[in-house]
């Protein structure tokens, strides 16, 4: 599949999706059908998996990609699909967006990486080569309740240099001043 192309600037409602399970390591497949259906008769401008909802790192990589691959073709392109690939190895990271844009996703979500503190230049060298190995475009994603750390204004302005970081998303507060 072809990725659907993430506008931008993306404007609208793109929420976040939960991962409706059968069992613990199983999809609820009619589950998973119903609830992409419900939310895109809500006329939404996207949909965001593994994302908010907290539930990506949590998934097995095969829950993971069964997932993309389901919603994805039931989308059929019609919004952007966006999916989370925060973790803490950018090896998975990236085997999720290799993943995700063989499956037509529009673009990758990332906090920086979490459970161990880093110093700023390291979770900034964290996204830093998601964006560049990336084969999506990167959204970043600054949630500091789950990484124990803050995307700084000056991260964020040498994050706005990287060519495939195509947005921010922030769940603290407004940056007033770049």
């Amino acid at each position: 599949m072809n990725p659907t192309s993430l506008p931008v600037p993306t404007a609208g409602i793109v929420p976040p999706m939960i991962t409706p399970l059968a069992a613990r390591d199983r999809l609820d497949h009619e589950g998973v059908d119903a609830l992409v259906e419900h939310i895109l008769t809500s006329d939404v401008a996207g949909l965001f998996l593994l994302g908010t909802c907290g539930e990506g790192p949590a998934l097995p990589f095969k829950l993971q990609t069964e997932l993309v691959e389901r919603v994805c073709s039931q989308v059929n392109d019609r919004v952007p699909v966006l999916v989370g690939i925060s973790n803490p190895s950018i090896d998975d990271a990236l085997g999720l967006a290799d993943h995700a844009a063989d499956c037509g996703v529009a673009g990758v979500v990332s906090t920086m990486p979490y459970y161990f503190p880093l110093p700023d230049e390291q979770r900034l060298a964290h996204l830093v080569q998601l964006a560049e190995r990336s084969p999506l475009p990167l959204i970043v994603y600054n949630m500091p309740s789950c990484v124990h750390g803050t995307i700084t204004v000056e991260m964020l302005r040498r994050l706005s240099d990287e060519p495939n970081v195509a947005g921010f998303k922030d769940k603290r507060r407004r940056y007033e001043s770049l």
